[in-house]
Order: structure tokens, then C-alpha cells, then sequence
């Protein structure tokens, strides 16, 4: 009898912390701030790497490939958490969120928000979705809106697929009519594994 009790009583306690139910994944659980590990594959979009990081303003001392294996550091200033992703001792892109009542992205493939675009909001949860207005930092401030939603998905890890809440955001710079689309994965306990910047970079787990 007490068996059965208590696999009702963690039952229901897993179905309250999924991501997929109506009450959703505390944040704190979800843990969108943790390090995504040590290691990532960070892969370059429509820019060239030399031209991409000549308009960053920061010059490469040797050639960027294509696709480039790197290292995560992992920074905390506060509120701010920043992932430094580095090949050969030399920073090749810099990611900035902020944490808080949601997990927000401050800057990401040189672009930076204001005020901050919240990708997870607590309770994280599949299907929700709200707006974002604000600016957006390309050299100069360019007014922007952006329209959030999540949903359930799956990432592969090593030899594992994990259950992961996706964030698919549509960006629109300067009221076009084309939106940039930004990806985001988030693995429960594990953090940003995935992200996806369409007209920039994407960083992906390690391949094995």
C-alpha cells in the first residue's frame, strides 16, 4: 500500500515538473543558466568568419574554418552569464543572457538586445508564446519586435536523446517583413545545449 502511494505521490510529481503539462517546469529545475558542458561545434552561416569578424571588430590572428571546434568558458558577472566559446586561445563568439524571473539573451553572433529578449519565462512550459520591442545593437540601434514561442523537442547527446524545450523566436529588425529566426534547445538540468542563429552562427553539442 505504501509503495503505491508513493509511486502516485512521484507521478504526479513528474507530470507537475514536465515540460509538456499545463503547470510546467519550475525554472530553477529547467537550470537554463548551467554550463552546456565544456566542449561545442560552433558552425558560421551566410557571412564569411573573416568578413563576420571584421564587422565585430575584432580580428582573428589566424583563419576561422567554416565549422570550428571550441571550447566553452563559462562567466558570471551578477545576473549576467556569459559563454565564451574559444579555438586555439583565441575568442571566437561571445554568448551574454541574463537570468532572473526569466532566462534572457543580452548578445548573441554580435548582436546585442535592450532591453533583454526572455527566451524562457518561469514556469518554463511547451506552448507558450509571448512578444518582445526593443532595440537591437548592429553598430548602430535598430528598433526591433520579436515573437517567442516554445514547444517540445528532442536533442541528441553522446548516444542519448533527451527530452529539450525549444525556443523558436522570429525576429524583425527595422519592421521587415523577412524575420530572422533564432533557435535556442534547453536540456532539463543541463542548460543551452543547442542554439541556432540563422543569419549568424550555430552552436551544436560535440559530435562523437
Amino acid at each position: 500500500m505504501l509503495i503505491a502511494i508513493a509511486l502516485i505521490v512521484l507521478s504526479a510529481g513528474c507530470r507537475q515538473s514536465s515540460l509538456t503539462s499545463a503547470e510546467g517546469m519550475p525554472l530553477d529545475q529547467l537550470a537554463p543558466a548551467t554550463t552546456p558542458g565544456t566542449e561545442a561545434v560552433l558552425i558560421f552561416g551566410k557571412a564569411p568568419p573573416d568578413r563576420h569578424y571584421r564587422e565585430a571588430g575584432a580580428p582573428m590572428a589566424r583563419p576561422v574554418e567554416p565549422r570550428s571546434d571550441v571550447a566553452i568558458l563559462a562567466r558570471s558577472h551578477g545576473a549576467i552569464v556569459e559563454f565564451d566559446l574559444q579555438a586555439h586561445d583565441e575568442s571566437l563568439e561571445i554568448e551574454s543572457y541574463e537570468t532572473g524571473s526569466a532566462f534572457s539573451l543580452r548578445e548573441i553572433s554580435s548582436e546585442s538586445f535592450s532591453p533583454a529578449l526572455p527566451l524562457v519565462r518561469n514556469p518554463a512550459k511547451a506552448g507558450d508564446a509571448w512578444t518582445w520591442s526593443g532595440s537591437v545593437r548592429l553598430g548602430l540601434d535598430h528598433p526591433a519586435t520579436a515573437a517567442v514561442s516554445t514547444k517540445a523537442d528532442k536533442v541528441k547527446l553522446g548516444e542519448r536523446s533527451e527530452e529539450a524545450l525549444l525556443v523558436e523566436v522570429q525576429l524583425s529588425i527595422d519592421g521587415s517583413a523577412a524575420p530572422q529566426k533564432l533557435s535556442f534547445w534547453f536540456v532539463p538540468g543541463k542548460g543551452l545545449v543547442k542554439r541556432s542563429v540563422a543569419s549568424g552562427t550555430s552552436r551544436q553539442p560535440p559530435e562523437d
